[in-house]
């Protein structure tokens, strides 16, 4: 930037920040199609704005404008590459609809939970089904349980300690 620029910089940020745009344009319209300049240039000149005016040069201006595209750039490769895996193990694995034996055997994990549920002592499985089948709060089902938030905490808590031995013993082929 010339002198008389650096001097009007002080007082006023909105010619600077367009000065700056303009150039920051330039060097980005060389790399990156017109739309994608623009963000880029315009990051860039909100930042040079904020900076002393001794620290804005040219040079400054480029290494900013070059450093935010080679930021973009590896954010995109590490986007494609998650992609790529995520693509790869969809089409490595059969989805759950296709295997006809899924069906079947989601029907057995389901027998399993109904038998576990009944086998709970009533005041267990009555807040488990008000908290996680009515979705109330640990709070409200107290409320209409007549007992402490606490009490709801162990009653679930024990819920869910029966219900995931009953899934590991369903997934280890040993019964209910």
């Amino acid at each position: 930037m010339t002198a008389p620029a650096r001097d009007q910089s002080v007082s006023d940020p909105k010619r600077i920040y367009e000065e700056v745009l303009q150039r920051a344009m330039r060097y980005a319209e060389r790399l990156v199609p017109r739309e994608q300049a623009f963000e880029i240039a315009h990051d860039v000149a909100v930042e040079m704005v904020r900076r002393p005016p001794e620290r804005m040069s040219g040079t400054m201006l480029y290494l900013r404008v070059t450093s935010r595209l080679r930021n973009l750039w590896r954010a995109n490769q590490r986007r494609a590459a998650t992609d790529r895996v995520y693509l790869e193990m969809r089409s490595a694995r059969a989805p759950a609809w296709a295997d006809p034996a899924a069906g079947v055997e989601a029907e057995e994990l389901r027998a399993c939970i109904r038998g576990a549920l009944d086998r709970m002592p009533r005041a267990m499985r009555e807040t488990f089904v008000l908290v996680r089948d009515e979705e109330l709060s640990y709070k409200e089902a107290a409320a209409r349980l007549g007992v402490s938030v606490g009490t709801v905490h162990t009653q679930l808590s024990r819920a869910n300690a029966l219900l995931r031995e009953c899934i590991q013993r369903h997934r280890a082929g040993t019964g209910t």
